[in-house]
């Protein structure tokens, strides 16, 4: 089994509220389990955020667990059938995501990661994707047609990571910069504190040397490098 870990913290020029979230990604013989938990502040209340999503080994969302607790007793539990249609629970069907392969929660950056690995677009190439979005703290359901442009596809950007241009409607156009396992490292709102990536063999704790990997990043000491997520 392979797990990797990130974390990154908010940017809060411009007003931005600041936030700070924790990425462990696991990979067995089925697929990709995501699970991270993050702080914040959301109109100047503090809430905290614990998602888990569950992938398939083509990088298609199947399950997704979603929680705001303390102020904000907020809860999802969505399951797809990974053709676009979703419940919420047992039965509740969720229109909002109808058609949708990926989601978003809140602003996580985390969560591209799997939009990237899913697409393999190579360099030049461009889609348009129906993309669900949770917004944070309220978990309001929405979704938009994103299209995703590869300036360098994965393998072929800077230190074999890529980089990616995202645009939508009303929105400006921002550049996605991922690492060679697609966890992304550089998004308008977010800057990558550290990685690590070990084995399951390895200890459930990484060690995380002091010298950065990338410009205020740190990595691990002893990760087993040069193993792309698949």
């Amino acid at each position: 089994m392979t797990r990797l870990a990130a974390t990154w913290q908010s940017r809060t020029h411009g007003g931005a509220e600041p936030a700070i979230e924790d990425l462990f990604f696991e990979r067995d013989g089925s697929g990709w389990f995501a699970s991270a938990m993050g702080v914040g502040m959301a109109q100047a209340k503090p809430y905290r955020l614990i998602y888990q999503m569950t992938y398939d080994r083509h990088w298609v969302l199947r399950q997704a667990s979603i929680d705001i607790p303390d102020g904000f007793p907020e809860a999802l539990r969505l399951r797809s059938d990974g053709a676009g249609a979703w419940i919420n629970g047992l039965s509740d069907s969720v229109h909002d995501f109808a058609g949708c392969l990926d989601l978003i929660v809140g602003r996580s950056p985390a969560c591209w990661a799997a939009v990237v690995r899913r697409l393999k677009l190579k360099t030049g190439d461009s889609q348009k994707q129906a993309i669900g979005f949770l917004d944070i703290p309220a978990l309001s359901c929405r979704q938009e047609a994103v299209e995703i442009e590869a300036l360098a596809a994965l393998g072929e950007g800077e230190e074999a990571g890529g980089l990616f241009q995202l645009s939508w409607p009303e929105q400006e156009p921002f550049t996605l910069a991922v690492d060679q396992n697609g966890i992304p490292l550089d998004v308008p709102m977010w800057r990558r504190l550290y990685k690590a990536e070990f084995s399951g063999a390895e200890s459930g704790a990484a060690s995380f040397a002091s010298g950065p990997s990338a410009p205020g990043e740190a990595s691990a000491e002893n990760p087993s490098l040069g193993t792309p997520m698949g």
